[in-house]
């Protein structure tokens, strides 16, 4: 398998844990209270616009010949760390609300 092949297999490996990470994030905030969970529900639409561009660039990783495929990967690694560091955001601002409000054991 060449470095294109290996790095198309995982972005695609990272877009399916993304999928995972937001479903549990999705049950987490159906438990909430209406105020937080409107809030909460705005903050899980970014992560899924965030999730919709890595799987763009996953398309046109795909899309691509040889000479354009390291931009891509560029592009497709920097979606990764805007997605990563969302999802700290999130979870961070999730606990802390959640231990305020006592709604939620943590994040």
């Amino acid at each position: 398998m060449n470095r294109r092949d290996e790095f198309f297999e995982r972005l695609k490996k990272r877009i399916d844990e993304w999928n995972q990470e937001i479903e549990g994030l999705e049950q987490r905030v159906d438990t909430l209270k209406s105020g937080l969970k409107t809030r909460y529900q705005g903050r899980l639409d970014e992560l899924k616009a965030k999730r919709g561009d890595a799987e763009a660039k996953l398309e046109e990783l795909r899309a691509s010949g040889e000479d354009a495929w390291e931009k891509v990967q560029k592009e497709a690694e920097h979606a990764w760390l805007a997605f990563k560091e969302a999802v700290s955001t999130f979870k961070a601002h999730y606990k802390k609300d959640t231990d305020k409000s006592g709604e939620d054991d943590g994040a």
